[in-house]
Parts: structure tokens; C-alpha cells; sequence
């Protein structure tokens, strides 16, 4: 006896997450390569043009890049810097109560005597001491390197830097000397502390930083070893000076000589940690006032196990510089630095390459354009287009000011608004195309009764106008004498034959529509 068996079944593999995440990004691509031509061209050189910009990296876009990144800084604003690094500055309380500018040497003395007996554990001078003074110094006393013909100030100067050594950093930079040719034989010279004052283990830093946005107003975005880099890759002669004086930067230098640990630097630019006041900043007229010593800063114990930067901080002398957060004075824009070195947060390229960056900006601005292609209206287009565009410009801010990541906006923002633009108006263009053919078509067949219901049906109050009025125009050349008389839509006007008006006072409605 046969056996009935049951119909066989179709047998379902569950697929996993991965295959299913596949499959969509293979029916998004399928659907995307199914657009017309031009629009996928579009998108491919927008891609390409962004990707070779990023690659090449050309002088015009570095400074709207730069704005970019300022901000990316004004909207973050000021973070709390490390707690050990303060500014000791030369302000107009200085000036006034202890003496105008050029201060005596013995001030410097006796600050950095009392902030490092205090415990401190280093200082940085950020001022130039090149040429020693004293009564009647003459420029051959000037080569000299003993301490005679000294004045008091250089001599208690002197004494001190001998005493702490190499606990002590002093600036040194490049200046440039115009040639007599009207600049055409400028040369640079290094400025040294002179060798009457400095101790032999006295630390020297530079305090040269590479300027961006021109000669009008330069901006400081780049740390100090940069500088010297481009001071050995130009000149021999600068690169054996600065190998014989055993010069750092200004940071560098002053972590060494406070004797502070700071892993290798790897990115470039500085890491602002906010505008001017952001680091704590006292008068160096109220480190020497001895009630103050003892009042405001417990007789130096506030200053233990600190890192000192003395330098001007009057906004009517020449060492205020411009940055990204606004101006600030010299030695703040030195404490920006150092803080970017000690807590290793200095900004460096998303990507080691930069043709691999490239290549992740093009597949981005792909991936973009693939994502707004699958909206069905215009409009929807362009917003996917401005949230792509917003949410790139969202990344490059979190990866700058959380992981110090440079990621390039300017160009892949561009394109990608670009390219909702140019998505925009491809559709406004078909569909205005389609509109036309639909009336066109609509038009031909008035007289169908399909037709007019999809003319009642019509949502667009423009469009139903324009089809009702070809049906107004086709029933009224029906209405007047049997197709004798003619009828043709001249802006708002009806040309025909002799006796038009008795043939339309006849029908006196005729230009008020019907119900179908």
C-alpha cells in the first residue's frame, strides 16, 4: 500500500549578521550604479578631485584648513591645564614697582634664586640675554668672557646661574640680518646668552617657531622642534651651531632641565589647552615683594615641585602672538607647548601617509554619495548630503580634541555637499523633464475618461491648472460651430474668424470650466 509522504519543504539557512550586512551593501550598490550616468560621474570626480587635494596638500588650502581647525578650538574652549607648570610674568606691576624695561639683571637673580631654593624644579627665562651690561661696557669688553667690567646685576646673574647649572634654561634664536643689497644678502645669526653670564651647563632653548598666514599677521600653530628641523635641513652652518650650543626647542629644553620625563613627540602642532589666562600667571613684582613671598605664596611653597616660565606679559611690549585661540603673550604660547609635550597630546595626521589618507577621503565621499542616492526625494537628498557633510566636520572636531588626530575637513566636507547640490539639481531637472511629458501626454488623451480622473486626481495645483485648461480649450473648440471654429491658447487670448463673438455669446460659460 503506497505511503503518502508530505510535500517536501524548502529548507532556510539562517543567515548571519555578516552575510545580511553584505547583502544590503550589495543591493545599495546595485541601486546606486543603476543611476544615470552623469550623476555617478559627478560623484566620482568630486571624489577624486577631494582625494587629490588631500594628497597633494597644495599652499592654498593649508590656510583654510587651518581656519577649520581654529574652529574646531573657539568651539571647544579652554581645558584645565597641568597643575605644575606656572607663569611667573613681567607685567606692568613689574615695571612700575620695580623698574621699566630693560630690567636690571639682579631681578632675574634673585627670582629664580628664591623660586628654586624654594623647591621649584626648573626655570625658563624667556628673554634674550646676548649682551651683558654695566658702566661703561664698551663693545671689546662685550667679547670677553670673564666677569670683568661686569655691572652688579650681570655679576649676581652670573653667580646664580653658576649656582643652580643646568636647573636653568635661557633662550636663544635666529635672527635674520638684511644684507646691504636691500635685504637680497639677509643672512641669520644665532642669538646666544652671552658666554659672560651663562654657565658652561646651562641649558639654551629656542624660542623660534614656524609661522603660518603670512607676514601681515602670522599665526602660530607648530611646536619649536619644527623649526629647528627646517634650521638644519637650510644651512650646515645653523645645523653645526645648534649641534655645538646643544639646543632643543624652548619646551624640550626647559622638562630637561626640570628634570621631567616626556615620551618622544610625535605629531607637530600644538595642543592649545585655551586662550591667554588659561595657565596661572602671578607678577614677578610679588615674587620679590617679601610680604607677598610670604602671604600669597607660603614663602615659596606654592612654587614646589613646579615649572617656572618667566617672560613678558605686558600687552604694550612686542611678545604677544597671535594662535588659534587669539593673541597671547610669548611665554604662554611656550606653556602651550610644554603641555603639549609632557602629556604627549601633539596633534598629528589621522594617517602617517598622506596618500592614504587620500584614499580614505575618497571612499568616504564615495560611501557619502552612495548613502543620499538612496533617498527618493530631492529634498531628502540634499539634508542626507548636509548631515553626511556635518557629521564629517563632527569627526574631524572629536578626533582633534579628544585624541589630537588631524583628520582634513574642508575638501571632504566640500564634496560632499557638493555632491547633494549636484544630486539636487539632477532631480529638479528630471523631474521638471517628467512633468513636461506628463502634461504633454495628458494633454494628447484629455478626452479619456482615465484620464481625466487622473487629472481630478492631480496633487500639484500647477500642473492640474495647466491640464484642465487644455481640456477647457479642446471642449470649447468642440462647442463652437462644429469644429468650424478654431481655438488656440496665445498667452490669455483666442484668435479665430469673423463672428468669434456671437459664436461665444452663445456659450457664455465657455471660460468657466464644466463638471465632468
Amino acid at each position: 500500500m503506497p505511503v503518502d509522504l508530505p510535500p517536501p519543504t524548502e529548507t532556510i539557512t539562517p543567515t548571519s549578521p555578516a552575510v545580511g550586512l553584505l547583502q544590503r551593501w550589495r543591493q545599495t550598490a546595485e541601486r546606486y550604479l543603476a543611476q544615470s550616468g552623469s550623476q555617478i560621474g559627478w560623484a566620482i570626480g568630486l571624489a577624486s578631485l577631494s582625494a587629490i587635494g588631500v594628497g597633494m596638500n597644495p599652499p592654498l588650502l593649508q590656510p583654510v584648513e587651518r581656519q577649520m581647525q581654529q574652529q574646531f578650538w573657539q568651539v571647544r574652549g579652554s581645558l584645565a591645564p597641568p597643575a605644575d607648570i606656572v607663569i611667573v610674568g613681567i607685567d606692568a606691576n613689574t615695571l612700575t614697582q620695580i623698574s621699566g624695561w630693560p630690567l636690571d639683571r639682579s631681578n632675574y637673580a634673585r627670582v629664580i634664586d628664591q623660586l628654586l631654593g624654594a623647591g621649584a624644579r626648573g626655570v625658563a627665562v624667556d628673554i634674550l640675554f646676548d649682551v651683558p651690561r654695566g658702566p661703561g661696557q664698551i663693545a671689546a669688553q662685550i667679547d670677553q668672557c670673564g666677569s670683568q667690567g661686569l655691572g652688579a646685576g650681570d655679576q649676581l646673574f652670573r653667580q646664580v646661574l653658576r649656582q643652580y647649572g643646568d636647573r636653568v634654561t635661557l633662550a636663544t634664536s635666529f635672527e635674520v640680518i638684511a644684507g646691504d643689497a636691500g635685504g637680497a644678502l639677509s643672512r641669520s645669526r644665532l642669538v646666544v646668552p652671552h658666554c659672560a653670564l651663562a654657565a658652561p651647563n646651562t641649558r639654551f632653548g629656542s624660542i623660534d617657531f614656524i609661522t603660518e598666514g603670512g607676514q601681515n599677521r602670522p599665526t602660530f600653530h607648530q611646536l619649536g622642534h619644527r623649526a629647528l628641523t627646517r634650521r638644519r635641513q637650510q644651512s650646515d652652518v645653523d645645523r653645526m651651531l645648534l649641534d655645538d650650543y646643544k639646543i632643543k626647542s624652548f619646551a624640550q629644553s626647559a622638562l630637561d632641565a626640570a628634570k621631567i620625563a616626556y615620551p618622544p613627540v610625535q605629531g607637530d602642532d600644538i595642543y592649545f589647552y585655551g586662550g591667554r589666562g588659561t595657565f596661572p600667571t602671578f607678577s614677578l613684582a610679588d615674587i620679590l615683594l617679601p610680604d607677598n613671598w610670604q602671604s600669597k605664596f607660603q614663602s615659596g611653597e606654592f612654587f614646589r615641585n613646579k615649572l617656572i616660565l618667566i617672560g613678558m606679559a605686558d600687552d604694550t611690549q612686542l611678545d604677544i602672538v597671535d594662535t588659534p585661540l587669539g593673541r597671547m603673550a610669548g611665554v604662554e604660547l611656550h606653556a602651550n607647548a610644554i603641555a603639549t609635550i609632557l602629556q604627549s597630546r601633539a596633534l598629528r595626521p589621522i594617517f602617517p601617509n598622506t596618500w592614504m589618507t587620500a584614499g580614505i577621503v575618497f571612499l568616504a565621499v564615495l560611501a557619502a554619495a552612495a548613502v543620499q542616492s538612496q533617498a527618493k526625494q530631492p529634498r531628502s537628498r540634499f539634508l542626507w548630503a548636509l548631515g553626511l557633510s556635518c557629521a564629517w566636520a563632527a569627526a574631524g572636531f572629536l578626533l582633534l580634541s579628544q585624541a589630537s588626530l588631524l583628520l582634513p575637513t574642508v575638501l571632504p566636507i566640500g564634496a560632499i555637499a557638493s555632491t547633494g547640490a549636484a544630486y539636487f539639481g539632477f532631480d529638479v531637472a528630471r523631474d521638471q523633464r517628467n512633468r513636461k511629458q506628463l502634461e504633454s501626454s495628458l494633454k494628447d488623451r484629455s478626452r479619456d475618461p482615465v484620464v481625466r480622473d487622473i487629472i481630478n486626481q492631480q496633487t500639484d495645483e500647477t500642473l492640474k491648472q495647466v491640464l484642465l485648461e487644455g481640456r477647457q480649450q479642446e471642449l470649447l473648440g468642440a462647442r463652437i460651430g462644429g469644429g468650424r471654429y478654431q481655438t488656440r491658447r496665445a498667452s490669455t487670448r483666442i484668435t479665430r474668424c469673423p463672428d468669434w463673438r456671437r459664436a461665444l455669446s452663445d456659450y457664455p460659460n465657455s471660460w468657466d470650466g464644466w463638471v465632468w
